[in-house]
């Protein structure tokens, strides 16, 4: 009887709602004391915390109290609550903690109700070894969707009498409650459970009975308490636990009951807590064989139902799923379903991240394109883009940030040609950024040398030799490997101050210091000689060097010299007019093909495609966000579209950047290395040949935060084409000019000097008559 009056008293001073840890502290750090609640579903409730285990009601010797959402009393500024009060964690943190402050504390939450309130004791002890806590058996008892913990405390003592005492004066106490009417009903309550109990024991078959889904509470019916029981089976034994999952994940609910023992049995699955009958909101429902009904394809089953595994499986989760779900076995009988309660909790995750690979590379351009890959529950708000030198460390990587969430492809422009470059990107969204992509290797092509060979020197050695030495240009101006030299030297005339034609030699690239002898020159003649680096990509710019002699020619006597002189001269007249009859044949040639050209040219009317119009979309620090409207596609489908990119210095003949594009591609975004001002033109493309450029963007990167509109926009007056159409015509109109010259000189040179031939004859004539005449006379 004592013990039943004990376990009345219990319930009254709600013993059964008290918990008891403890926690060690190191002096002179901070201790947090954890005390938490559910304020999703009881809102924001006042607490107070205090020295000493809890009292019947309030705090003993508070130390910080807390209402109406602030706190109204704090003994010592030590004590701070450093959690989300609203989120529940009302955690006291002891600052700078001292021997003194070890002992028992305790945490009060007034939910409201009968016997509602969450009690929390534990003990803090200061650098001493843990102190042995008696023996515990938690059950999670429900009442009317109402949770407590009951601990129960029993110490092995050969002397029963403190405990005996200790119930006595609980007895007293209770007595003091004036509850006698409660203690009544319970009383004769437990009679009838205790013979309902009894008699079950008696009919049932001999076998060890065993909890439903509790592993640490097997053998329920030996090794639990009395009073316990007698409770847990008046009001239903319910097991709960949490989970957390992330945003398109699976997760599995698990519920498990004894169906070897049982056999099969109908369960439920519901949102929710478990009402006196059935599953509220019921997402799943099987009677033991199979499943009857389910709310949607999302909700499994997939556990054997045969051996009582009814654990619910959820497909892909999402945060909406959050909250409590209940699991009903129905067991045949009063009081004895199996309930169980787990609170899922479901979050938002980092994005998975994607695989990059290349799309194009050129001299100094690399353009990637990635697969958009799971947001892990949270919209991607920007990418992350690393570049770095493949020998370097990531630490030094140029990051760019990309805004655009849609964005899918990207272009690196004002790269170093023949250059190994690492590229990786990463997915942002609002809880983090995910992990690396693949990691791409990427090395530019080869780019004509953008520096001449340096050093470059001439010396003559003899009359008809010059010796050219250089050295190779510097190796970040190389843009690959330097496969040759070109070597290009003509003759210098004095007389008609110009040079004669270009001759070239060929000469492969081998050493640091190169050197070329030019053989077969003119003696005591001046030519100009010019060095270029050349890569597969074609030459780079030239190096020069003054005007070089070559070596006057020794002569051994006067007559020799002078036949060698008159032969000279005659050479050279024969070379002379070899060169005349040269020159006009090339010339005609030149003046035929010309023609030609010109004439098929004129017979063309196909049209190419008109050049787009090029407007800016955003500057956001070095990226650069285009958009491009196709005009008239001309006689024959646009086939594609190019970018050319330059500094605002330079010409477009150098130095220039192209990108190109498919012909359903109107946008792009472009990621400026070296952030400078730039300008950059496009141009249609379709089968019939090239657009006109269109108009010229001026666009400094590397300011943050510039929108369309807010840059230079030049509309392209077409210089380049215009000079080159001038070119073309001048071209053409001396192809046809300087032969005509020609002829017309030849043609006078020698109506001139037939006409002296005629004007002699007749000069001749007219002295032979003179002669007859005074023959005559003699």
């Amino acid at each position: 009887m004592r013990g039943l009056c004990f376990f009345f008293l219990s319930i009254l001073t709600q013993v059964s709602s008290e918990t008891f840890s403890d926690v060690i502290g190191i002096i002179g750090h901070n201790i947090t004391l954890p005390c938490r609640y559910d304020a999703q579903a009881n809102g924001v409730l006042s607490f107070c915390w205090g020295q000493g285990q809890l009292p019947m009601s309030k705090c003993s010797n508070t130390i910080l109290s807390y209402s109406r959402a602030a706190v109204d009393f704090r003994q010592s500024s030590r004590y701070q609550l450093l959690g989300r009060v609203t989120d529940g964690d009302i955690s006291l943190t002891i600052l700078n903690a001292q021997q003194s402050d070890a002992g028992v504390y305790g945490c009060r939450v007034e939910i409201p109700g009968w016997f509602n309130d969450l009690k929390v004791n534990m003990r803090l002890v200061m650098e001493e070894a843990p102190v042995e806590q008696p023996v515990t058996q938690d059950w999670t008892l429900i009442t009317g969707g109402r949770h407590e913990t009951s601990v129960l405390e029993t110490e092995e003592d050969d002397d029963p009498t403190p405990t005996v005492t200790g119930n006595e004066e609980k007895f007293k106490e209770l007595l003091e409650v004036e509850n006698i009417a409660r203690i009544g009903a319970i009383f004769f309550c437990s009679i009838i459970i205790i013979l309902v109990f009894i008699f079950r024991k008696e009919s049932e078959p001999a076998g060890t009975l065993q909890h439903l889904n509790t592993p640490a509470a097997e053998n329920i019916y030996e090794s639990v308490p009395m009073p316990n029981l007698l409770l847990c089976l008046l009001l239903g034994c319910v097991s709960t636990e949490g989970i957390i999952a992330t945003v398109g994940s699976d997760v599995t609910l698990i519920c498990n009951y004894d169906a070897q023992y049982y056999g099969r049995l109908s369960s439920c699955w519901g949102r929710g807590a478990i009402p006196n009958s059935g599953c509220a909101n019921e997402v799943i429902k099987s009677d033991g064989t199979a499943v009857t009904s389910r709310l949607s394809e999302r909700y499994l089953l997939l556990g054997n139902l045969g051996e009582g595994d009814v654990s619910l499986t959820i497909r892909q989760v999402e945060e909406g799923d959050s909250g409590q779900y209940g699991c009903r076995v129905e067991i045949p009988g009063w009081f004895n379903d199996h309930k169980h309660e787990v609170t899922l909790t479901v979050v938002a995750a980092r994005p998975n991240p994607v695989r990059v690979e290349t799309r194009e590379v050129k001299e100094r351009t690399i353009t990637v394109r990635w697969t958009p890959a799971f947001d892990g529950g949270s919209p991607i708000t920007s990418y992350k883009i690393d570049l770095k030198n493949k020998q370097a460390s990531w630490d030094t990587a140029v990051r760019t940030v990309v805004s655009n969430p849609e964005l899918t492809q990207v272009t690196l422009v004002d790269l170093r040609p023949a250059k190994t470059y690492n590229l990786r990107v990463f997915v942002v969204n609002s809880v983090g950024m995910s992990e690396a992509s693949n990691v791409l290797t990427v090395t530019t092509k080869e780019a004509a040398p953008e520096g001449p060979p340096l050093d470059m020197q001439l010396e003559a050695l003899t009359s008809r030799s010059i010796k050219v030495t250089w050295k190779p240009p510097r190796p970040e101006l190389r843009n690959g490997v330097l496969r040759s030299y070109s070597i290009s030297y003509r003759e210098y005339d004095p007389t008609g101050k110009q040079f004669k034609r270009w001759q070239h030699q060929s000469v492969t690239a081998t050493r640091e210091l190169e050197s070329f002898t030019l053989t077969n020159l003119k003696p005591s003649t001046k030519y100009g000689v010019l060095v270029q680096a050349k890569t597969n990509a074609g030459p780079g710019p030239a190096s020069s060097a003054p005007l070089c002699s070559t070596l006057d020619e020794v002569h051994t006597t006067t007559t020799v010299a002078t036949i060698v002189s008159s032969s000279t001269a005659d050479t050279m007249r024969r070379h002379d007019t070899t060169s005349v009859t040269a020159a006009h044949t090339t010339s005609m040639v030149e003046s035929v093909t010309a023609a030609t050209v010109w004439d098929q040219s004129t017979s063309i009317t196909s049209v190419p495609p008109d050049p787009p119009v090029v407007e800016l979309k955003e500057v956001r620090d070095n990226t650069i966000s285009l958009f491009w409207t196709p005009g008239f596609e001309g006689d024959s489908p646009i086939t594609g579209f190019y970018l050319e990119y330059k500094a605002v210095n330079a010409s477009w003949d150098y130095t220039k950047t192209v990108v190109d594009f498919s012909p359903n591609q109107t946008e792009a975004t472009i990621i400026e290395i070296n952030p400078s001002t730039y300008n950059i033109r496009m141009f249609a493309k379709n089968s019939l040949g090239t657009s006109k450029p269109s108009n010229v963007l001026t666009i400094t990167s590397g300011e943050a935060g510039h929108q369309r509109g807010s840059q230079v926009t030049t509309v392209s007056t077409d210089t380049h084409a215009a000079a080159s159409v001038e070119e073309s015509h001048n071209g053409h109109l001396a192809a046809i000019v300087v032969p005509v010259v020609l002829v017309v000189l030849i043609v006078a040179t020698i109506t001139a000097w037939q006409l002296r031939r005629i004007k002699h004859k007749q000069g001749s004539l007219s002295v032979d008559d003179q002669w007859s005449t005074t023959l005559q006379r003699l």
